[in-house]
């Protein structure tokens, strides 16, 4: 039901049994197809994950200016400090309980929330 719930992050009218059950019955099949293709289609799937993750690493890399780092703004007040600027960031009360897909798509700009899932 995980990638129903991200399907549905993005299509909410469509209905998110017929999608679980959907992609169930891709990768049933996948399997029947045989070791090799079932490897073949992970290895493509990992692939995949890895540029998503070099994009959105990239993505904030390029945002980085080197004062960033400097003694005077780098752990200012610690680690401490840290978790609570994050706690003021973060729309906690807005994404509490929700799935990831809800949360990424409140926090992030929508052309990398719609390239990440």
């Amino acid at each position: 039901m995980s990638f129903a719930d991200y399907v549905l992050s993005a299509f909410p009218e469509i209905n998110g049994k017929l999608v679980a059950f959907a992609i169930l019955t891709v990768f049933v099949v996948l399997n029947l197809t045989g070791i090799q293709v079932a490897a073949k289609v992970q290895y493509a799937m990992v692939i995949i994950l890895i540029l998503a993750l070099l994009v959105f690493a990239g993505f904030g890399f390029i945002h980085l200016e080197p004062g960033y780092f400097s003694e005077e703004q780098f752990f200012t007040g610690g680690f401490t400090g840290v978790m609570s600027a994050a706690a003021g960031v973060f729309p906690v009360e807005e994404v509490a309980g929700q799935n990831l897909s809800t949360v990424a798509n409140h926090i992030l700009p929508t052309p990398l929330y719609i390239f990440s899932w």
